[in-house]
């Protein structure tokens, strides 16, 4: 009977080690993870659109310099035109959203 109880309770113990190995590794929120925060800027003549991480110092209608598309004397100036966090979307929610334009 004892040896009974413990052949079984080694197969549970098995069971589930095994269940817990295979269990995907989910990246859940952390609050204390702060979002990206990023510069969007924008050249005075062209448009040219340019989107890199925050640094100290940058503020709204900040002169960053010269636009790096435009080639020549006659160069456009970039304009930091917004200051924002990045949203980091799951895997799960880029499915949902596919799924979403999938059928729209």
């Amino acid at each position: 009977m004892i040896l009974w109880a413990i052949v079984v309770g080694i197969i549970v113990l098995l069971y589930i080690g095994y269940i817990l190995s295979k269990k995907k590794i989910v990246e859940y929120y952390n609050p204390f993870k702060p979002f990206p925060m990023m510069t969007y800027s924008k050249c005075d003549l062209c448009g040219f659109v340019f989107k890199r991480p925050f640094q100290r110092g940058d503020y709204i209608m900040k002169d960053i310099g010269p636009c790096p598309k435009r080639k020549g004397d006659w160069k456009g100036r970039m304009i930091i035109e917004g200051i924002y966090y990045e949203k980091i979307v799951t895997p799960k929610e880029k499915v949902y959203q596919k799924l979403v334009e999938k059928w729209q």
